[in-house]
């Protein structure tokens, strides 16, 4: 019984540390700005997925195989956040042309995030998406607040390049949710600003179809 009692104690101790050291990376803080759109992924496409690096590695597989080559990753409670890079997108949510849609990474010169994002809300008038996936066992709401070029420029800077091993060790359960932000964003032709849709006139669900993330899941 006593050795029972300590093993348990020493994966408690294990657990609270994993937990302390996620701290180390930016946290992307809930409640989020509030979404153009939303979707939750049903949980049946990580049926056998064990812990969060599991989930991780298919859904990065997923975006990687959809174009997402820039990602970002954050802490959120028991769970992580990935933001995808913007991209430029048609007005049905489908993506644009290899030579559109990432045209700003054709850059001549040395790349940067700074030069990136301000060409891009610079660039041609159209439509701009960014999405957030967040997956937690913890409920949250979303904000009054209204996400910005700054905050969506942000997100894909002050991230970290890869899920840290301390929350993809983390076991998943059926608490678990795979909650999707579409963060969309307009240009008209006169304005010098980009502001966000809100709501997208297209659901999470097509905006996730259009982009060919639910293919690549399956």
């Amino acid at each position: 019984m006593t050795n029972k009692i300590l093993c348990c104690l020493f994966w408690v101790i294990v657990a609270g540390c994993a937990f302390s050291k996620s701290k180390d990376i930016p946290e992307f803080r809930l409640p989020p700005p509030q979404p153009s759109a939303t979707d939750d992924i049903a949980a049946s496409y990580f049926s056998n997925c064990k812990t969060l690096s599991d989930v991780n590695t298919k859904l990065t597989s997923a975006l990687d195989k959809c174009g997402y080559v820039r990602k970002s990753f954050f802490y959120v409670p028991n769970g992580f956040a990935l933001v995808t890079q913007l991209e430029k997108i048609n007005e049905d949510g489908s993506v644009k042309p290899e030579g559109e849609r990432w045209r700003l990474d054709n850059y001549r010169g040395e790349f940067s995030l700074k030069n990136y994002f301000r060409n891009l809300f610079n660039a041609n008038p159209g439509f701009y998406r960014c999405i957030v996936f967040v997956i937690t066992d913890s409920y949250y709401k979303y904000s009054e607040n209204l996400a910005t070029q700054g905050q969506a420029r942000e997100w894909l800077i002050s991230g970290v390049n890869k899920l840290p091993p301390e929350i993809g060790q983390i076991k998943t359960s059926p608490n678990y949710s795979y909650n999707v932000l579409i963060y969309q964003f307009k240009k008209n032709e006169n304005d010098s600003a980009t502001n966000i849709i809100i709501p997208s006139p297209i659901t999470g669900r097509t905006h996730l179809i259009k982009s060919k993330i639910y293919d690549q899941l399956k």
